[in-house]
């Protein structure tokens, strides 16, 4: 159909370790031998692979006619380092679980970090698993992580169904800025923070603040009762007198008094409101990324987060 891709076909461990599993797939890509180069064999409940000397064989044996190999669910077992250090894979998958847990709080967001930073240091590549937002893809991609699967993405569909979802499926604009403003370990406070500012923003231009949070926002010392203003505020001592960090304060206290005017729009004119939700989306892109700008300019871990 002119997609030039791999398809993903799952195998069991016991399957994968079974006799007969190896003489199989090699009288398959014997007789299609074109279609080694597309096929990805995807070794799911790898807790079962007992037998590594055994795996190994199969995997370079597989590999030997073009045919790659993952490991599914990498993280949530007890030997996933040791798959990583004897087993010869072209790719592992990250376990779901980690991926939905990492809007919970900082300590899931750097178990995530080191997983992507691992597979990265052994040359690896990494599929996040369980990308159901648009901000786990936000976050994937300021990690470094730029291959995942998920709801967001697409759900599961039937085969002539796919090539339409190639054609029109766009990911969101706000990856692109992520993408090309890694986040880095020393600077994780302000990641936080970045991510609380953009959380914040979807959530009352949406409609989706609660009553509480909206009146936060129209209250004149909103900017110092969200989460964000909280993180800058505790800033003010190290980084009072950087110029980058003065502007970020005076974006963030428009982006303030431009919410107060659009809450105050609420069912009135639809264009207008639309207008005023532009030049907030503006203000805040250019807050982050004088954000990361300050990243580049300074060596400071930006403070312990705020409670």
């Amino acid at each position: 159909m002119g997609h030039d891709g791999y398809l993903s076909v799952n195998i069991c461990a016991v399957g994968f370790l079974s006799d007969g599993f190896l003489s199989r797939i090699q009288a398959l890509s014997a007789e299609y031998p074109d279609a080694c180069r597309h096929l990805l064999i995807e070794v799911t409940e790898t807790s079962l692979l007992r037998d590594i000397p055994l795996a190994r064989s199969i995997i370079s044996a597989l590999e030997g006619q073009g045919i790659r190999v993952s490991l599914d669910d990498f993280g949530s077992g007890y030997a996933s380092l040791r798959y990583l250090q004897e087993l010869p894979v072209s790719q592992i998958k990250l376990d779901a679980g980690f991926i939905r847990a990492l809007l919970d709080n900082e300590r899931n967001l750097a178990i995530v970090s080191g997983m992507i930073t691992t597979a990265r240091t052994m040359g690896i590549p990494l599929v996040a698993e369980g990308v159901e937002s648009e901000e786990h893809g936000e976050i994937l991609q300021a990690l470094g992580c730029f291959k995942a699967q998920g709801f967001f993405i697409g759900h599961p569909m039937a085969l002539e169904e796919i090539p339409a979802w190639i054609a029109h499926w766009r990911a969101p604009k706000e990856w692109t800025f992520w993408a090309h403003h890694p986040w880095h370990v020393e600077h994780r406070k302000l990641f936080w923070a970045a991510l609380a500012h953009r959380r914040w923003l979807q959530r009352l231009l949406s409609g989706q603040a609660d009553p509480e949070e909206q009146a936060q926002a129209m209250a004149p010392d909103g900017p110092h009762r969200c989460r964000f203003g909280q993180w800058y505020d505790s800033q003010a001592a190290s980084m009072g007198d950087h110029p980058l960090y003065r502007e970020i304060g005076a974006l963030h206290e428009r982006i303030h008094g431009a919410m107060i005017g659009f809450l105050g729009l609420d069912g009135l004119d639809d264009a207008r409101r639309e207008s005023e939700r532009d030049v907030i989306l503006k203000l805040s892109q250019t807050l982050l990324c004088k954000l990361w700008s300050l990243t580049d300019s300074s060596s400071s871990p930006f403070g312990e987060d705020v409670p």
